[in-house]
């Protein structure tokens, strides 16, 4: 009980301090989530007939 208080007291601050572009260790936020933003980037970039590589 005491670890989830000073969890919930703490992540905020960590979260400010950490790049929108990372996916671990977030809550909501996982591998699946990073996969489909890549893919979604991708496909921007062929839209607008950029090479992908």
């Amino acid at each position: 009980v005491l670890e989830r208080c000073i969890f919930n007291n703490i992540k905020y601050h960590v979260y400010e301090q950490t790049n929108p572009c990372q996916n671990g260790f977030i809550s909501g936020k996982s591998c699946i989530t990073q996969l489909i933003e890549v893919l979604e980037q991708i496909g921007r970039e062929l839209d607008r007939g950029k090479q992908i590589d």
